[in-house]
C-alpha cells in the first residue's frame, strides 16, 4: 500500500475441535451418546438421521427418551420391526437390515423413511430424561442393544450431528453448538473411513 502501513494479516482460523470428519460411527452394543436434549426442547419434534441397522433386539433402539409405559415417549426402537413413538401413538416401519435408512420426521405427523411415507398423530410427550443414541433412556440406558452405523442426525434446530474421529476414537459433533459428544458406554466406536 503506497504511503500507509501494510494491514496486519487476519487472524489465523480457530483449531479444529476434531481431527477429521469421518462417514460413520458404528457401535457394537456397547456404546451410547447422551444428545443433551429433552424432548420439549425440540421443536415439533422434528428429526432427520441416515443410519444402517446390523443387528437390533427386541427392545433396543437408535434413539430415545423413554418415560413409562402408559406416556412412553419419544423413541425410535426396534421390536419385530423399527417403530417411531411419539407419546402414545406410534408407527411401524418395514426393517431391512443391512441398508442405510433415511429417515425424516417434520414435526407434524409425516414420516419419511427412503422412499415410503407413513402417518402418524403427534402427541404430548410426558417429559423423561435426555435422548439417547444407540439406546433409550428410561432412567438411565436401556439393556437391550443395537449394532448399528449412524451417519449423520438432526434433532430440530438444536442438534445437527456429523461423525469424526479425534485421537483415534469416535465422536459426534454438533454444528449448532460446536461441541463433541463422546462414547457414555463402554467400549470405543468402530470408525467409519474419512470423509
Amino acid at each position: 500500500m503506497i504511503g500507509g502501513e501494510v494491514p496486519p494479516p487476519p487472524p489465523p482460523p480457530p483449531p479444529s475441535p476434531y481431527d477429521h470428519e469421518i462417514e460413520y460411527i458404528e457401535c457394537d452394543g456397547d456404546q451410547w451418546i447422551d444428545t443433551g436434549v429433552i424432548p420439549s426442547e425440540l421443536q415439533s419434534l422434528a428429526f432427520e438421521m441416515e443410519f444402517t441397522p446390523l443387528q437390533a433386539e427386541n427392545g433396543s433402539a437408535m434413539f430415545g427418551s423413554y418415560y413409562d409405559w402408559q406416556h412412553l415417549g419419544f423413541s425410535f426402537w426396534f421390536y419385530n420391526v423399527w417403530r417411531l413413538t411419539i407419546g402414545k401413538h406410534y408407527v411401524l416401519i418395514t426393517s431391512i437390515r443391512d441398508v442405510i435408512y433415511h429417515v425424516n420426521y417434520d414435526g407434524l405427523g409425516l414420516l419419511k423413511v427412503n422412499n415410503s411415507e407413513y402417518a402418524i398423530t403427534p402427541d404430548e410427550i410426558q417429559e423423561g430424561g435426555q435422548i439417547f443414541i444407540f439406546r433409550e433412556n428410561h432412567n438411565g440406558p436401556t439393556s437391550p442393544k443395537v449394532k448399528a452405523r449412524l451417519y449423520s442426525m438432526k434433532l430440530s434446530n438444536v442438534r445437527d450431528f456429523i461423525p469424526v474421529r479425534k485421537d483415534g476414537k469416535g465422536y459426534l459433533f454438533d454444528r449448532v453448538s460446536g461441541q463433541l459428544f463422546g462414547n457414555s458406554g463402554t467400549g470405543e466406536f468402530i470408525l467409519g473411513p474419512d470423509v
